[in-house]
């Protein structure tokens, strides 16, 4: 639910994810793309809003793939420009408005 609002209101603001037609998503974490995720961070974090970095090291560079290794530059570049927002559960109405409109504010500046 949460999720499914975040995509309604935020895919013209920030690349959001893209769910397909007849798919459904576990939403354990909800991340946005940006290439300025240090301001992003910052200004939500100034807004009183946790952020967090998951999948910060592609998988390809992890010591277990060592052996495996070859560049792949869309992955990379994500991995530099991912953030997860809150999209826990017993998030209220108004603090999901909140993080919506605080991002909203965070793109117009």
């Amino acid at each position: 639910r949460i999720c499914n609002y975040y995509n309604e209101r935020l895919a013209d603001i920030i690349k959001t994810p893209r769910l397909e037609p007849g798919n459904s998503h576990a939403w354990y974490v909800y991340v946005l793309q940006t290439k300025n995720r240090t301001d992003f961070q910052s200004y939500l974090h100034n807004s009183d809003i946790s952020t967090n970095i998951h999948y910060a090291r592609p998988t390809h560079t992890q010591p277990a793939y060592q052996e495996w290794y070859r560049p792949c530059p869309v992955v990379e570049q994500a991995c530099e420009e991912i953030v997860s927002i809150p999209c826990w559960y017993s998030l209220t109405d108004a603090e999901v408005d909140y993080i919506v409109d605080t991002i909203i504010k965070w793109s117009r500046k």
